[in-house]
């Protein structure tokens, strides 16, 4: 139907269109003339699906689609047969005499206002319509072309839902724009083959994601496999915040759609059950930052972190409607965070290990972990040096802190490095080691002795003071949290300052190794308590054995450093001073593994580019996006594997073709290789001639909304295997909430469709009316 005018036509009702193949142009393409009823052009315009029915074998039907359409004048222009087929088609439908009388006074006398058009009309066959005996509809290749004079007639509403909505795990995207009622719709299991959704500002991008997000993530609950789904937000509009929309605008926040789902899903198929849509299980909102432009002393910290109470309480405004509340883990140099209703606190890593872990909701700021690749290292530096590389893998190494090419502990090696420069220092390395050795010795002791409930955080860093501090023979010498060192005059050459939570974390890495590959929970670094308990863990040969290692460790550290000339030292020192000030020393290597576990297992996951984020953040984005594919490969399981989609919006900064930014390989490396491990990426841009080709090549499926730019529709020319030359020709004609979608996500991927996109704010104009039912 279209607009409610029903598709079939009895006897003395309007005829809509009726028309005949006057040229058979290949074996896929045809030319034909059509009478349309004025009102309904669009039945017979760019896009439009017809059938047809074959002049020598009537039960012999084929699909189409029009490729080009062009108006026709008088009555001599139509061929005599052609237009003897087209009345008789008339008659075959019931329209009664005198209406074929004024159909020919129409075209044969322009001057008079008319009530039907011609139109010639270019097609392009896409296949046979094979009917099974259960009225299940499904197109095959044809084996010829239909036949001259075959007649052309509209495509049933029965016949377009069945080939396009026949699954009810499918996502519903909008409708057909010319089949009224006819639903548009993706297969979920063929993104992980890649979306890209392109179309200039204001043409819906950024509404036709919602709807697949949510359709993706509401439709796949409940199954064995349960979606995730990632949504790298760029201005916040599809969290709500801080971007608002204008305040005439219909537009629906995602967030909250998903928090309301029976509200904003499209209406199932007549032939698939109703099931209530489930309660978000899990939402995290990540916020990644630059913790070097938000001052690197505690109290511009604190103020920084206290920004993050308004994305909070707009979060919760959200989850009243269930009646729930969403929790903090604040990362920051010099401590972690939480937000309560007391304000501002501080809190340990067992407590934010324990909120990753639990929290159905949580808001989590998150620099750079204390632990990066070389490659990252060299890229954030900007260093050309080759030897500076070699000489950091080969001291990391020394220092144990080396896991394959990530350097786990970038602030302590940073400190080691400027101790050794020292000139007080040269030589003390091994005397140093053995010093902290005996520290950790008092402090088990102690703790044996007293009781670990009678120890404070004081003792720690008491006994750690003596060490380092006795060892570098200075006059002043203080250890501090967070890296937070006096500069310029309030520096004094005699007094030395270490970051403690850093010499903790090297300390008792191989405690956080085995928690890892136990799975147990970790211990509180900055808790004495769970530090001791951990260290009287350790049988007497073990505690031996680390006592050695320690000492040889750091040998072997002074000797390898020494080999190199001074200007190579100091050119890593350099390097790494510019990498740790990037880094938070509270977010070590596991705890940053177990926020990325967190997001993958289920749920939905906002990552917010806009504020509270600060900063250049391409760095922390470019770490996610490789640890999310290391976490994919990771847990992959064959028998029940796990479906992710990352939604990554402006991907033309994310993966530009001209330039090569920190987060292009990571891009690249997913478009190319995700498929395998159940990651689906969705390309969403208004420049895709700024893409780099060799992601957007990789999409097997587009959404084209309106596009003006003839660079941008070349560029989809020749890097997207679904655009044909008729279809880019006619993305600047898209209206905005219009476009065409083509590729393996389509159900029959021969058909491309002109698709109405069912916006959260106006969708049930389109996919229903009324209350609207949950999906199955």
């Amino acid at each position: 139907m279209v607009h409610g005018v029903p598709s079939s036509h009895h006897q003395g009702e309007p005829l809509l269109m009726a028309g005949v193949i006057t040229e058979i142009t290949s074996y896929s393409t045809a030319r034909g003339h059509v009478l349309v009823t004025q009102g309904y052009t669009r039945l017979v315009t760019y896009g439009s699906l017809v059938e047809i029915e074959d002049s020598e074998d009537p039960s012999k039907r084929y699909l189409a689609v029009v490729s080009d359409v062009r108006e026709k004048g008088i009555l001599p222009s139509i061929d005599q047969k052609a237009l003897e087929e087209i009345i008789r088609t008339m008659q075959v439908k019931g329209v009664d005499p005198q209406r074929v009388s004024d159909v020919l006074r129409e075209l044969a006398f322009p001057g008079v206002q008319r009530q039907y058009g011609l139109r010639e009309v270019d097609l392009q066959i896409l296949g046979e319509v094979e009917r099974s005996p259960k009225g299940e509809v499904a197109l095959r290749f044809h084996k010829r072309p239909p036949r001259p004079y075959s007649r052309i007639k509209e495509a049933a509403f029965d016949l377009l839902n069945g080939l396009t909505a026949r699954d009810c795990s499918y996502l519903v995207l909008g409708s057909h724009y010319v089949v009224d009622g006819a639903l548009v719709t993706l297969n979920p299991q063929r993104l992980t083959m890649h979306l890209a959704i392109v179309g200039q500002t204001g043409s819906g991008k950024t509404e036709t994601v919602k709807r697949i997000a949510l359709e993706y993530y509401v439709r796949g609950s409940g199954r064995q496999n349960p979606r995730t789904l990632v949504i790298f937000d760029v201005a916040g509009e599809y969290l709500g915040y801080p971007y608002r929309g204008p305040a005439h605008s219909r537009a629906v926040p995602l967030l909250e759609a998903l928090l309301e789902p029976t509200k904003y899903i499209c209406e199932p198929r007549s032939h698939c059950g109703s099931v209530s849509p489930p309660t978000l299980e899990r939402l995290t909102i990540l916020v990644p930052y630059d913790p070097s432009k938000t001052g690197l002393d505690e109290a511009h910290e604190k103020a920084y972190m206290q920004r993050y109470k308004q994305l909070l309480d707009y979060v919760n405004g959200k989850l009243a409607t269930l009646g729930r509340a969403a929790g903090s883990v604040l990362f920051g140099r010099h401590h972690i965070y939480t937000l309560t209703s007391k304000g501002l606190q501080v809190i340990g890593t067992f407590d934010a290990w324990n909120s990753i872990l639990n929290s159905e909701y949580l808001v989590i700021a998150l620099p750079l972990p204390d632990a990066l690749t070389i490659d990252e290292i060299v890229e954030i530096s900007g260093t050309r040096s080759e030897y500076v590389p070699v000489l950091l893998r080969s001291a990391a190494n020394a220092l144990g802190l080396l896991e394959g090419n990530t350097i786990a502990g970038i602030t302590f090696l940073f400190e080691l490095f400027e101790l050794f420069t020292h000139k007080r220092f040269s030589g003390r390395f091994k005397d140093l080691a053995e010093k902290i050795v005996n520290a950790i010795k008092d402090l088990t002791n102690k703790a044996l002795s007293k009781g670990a409930s009678s120890l404070d955080s004081k003792d720690i860093r008491i006994l750690l003071d003596d060490a380092v501090c006795n060892s570098l023979y200075l006059q002043t010498c203080r250890s501090v949290q967070g890296g937070s060192r006096p500069t310029g005059k309030s520096l004094k050459r005699s007094t030395h300052y270490y970051n403690i939570d850093a010499w903790l974390y090297y300390l008792t890495l191989p405690l956080w190794k085995g928690w890892a590959n136990i799975g147990k929970p970790p211990f509180d670094p900055a808790s004495p308590q769970t530090v001791l308990a951990a260290l009287k863990a350790i049988d007497p040969i073990k505690e031996a054995e680390w006592e050695k290692a320690m000492i040889d460790r750091f040998a072997d550290f002074e000797h390898i450093v020494g080999e190199w000339e001074k200007a190579t030292q100091a050119a890593t020192l350099n390097v790494l001073r510019k990498a740790s000030i990037l880094v938070a020393p509270t977010l070590n290597h596991y705890l940053y593994r177990e926020v990325v576990k967190r997001f993958l297992e289920k749920g939905v996951t906002f990552t917010l580019l806009a504020p509270p984020s600060t900063g250049a953040t391409e760095f922390s984005v470019a770490r996610m996006l490789d640890e999310i594919f290391a976490e994919a490969v990771e847990e992959y399981d064959p028998q029940a594997p796990r479906m992710t989609l990352l939604i990554l919006e402006e991907a033309h900064n994310l993966a530009p073709a001209k330039k090569e930014p920190p987060t292009k390989s990571g891009v690249l490396r997913i478009a190319r290789e995700g498929r395998k491990w159940g990651i689906g990426l969705v390309l969403v841009t208004q420049r895709p001639g700024f893409v780099d080709p060799d992601v957007l090549s990789q999409a097997a499926t587009l959404i084209a909304l309106r596009t003006t730019n003839p660079e941008d529709i070349a560029s989809l020319r020749r890097s997207v295997e679904s655009v044909t030359s008729e279809l880019a020709e006619r993305l600047p004609d898209l209206e905005p909430g219009q476009a065409i979608v083509s590729g393996l996500a389509v159900p029959e991927r021969r058909v491309p469709l002109l698709a109405r996109i069912a916006m959260l704010g106006s969708h049930q104009e389109i996919c229903g009316s009324g209350p609207q039912q949950g999906p199955p």
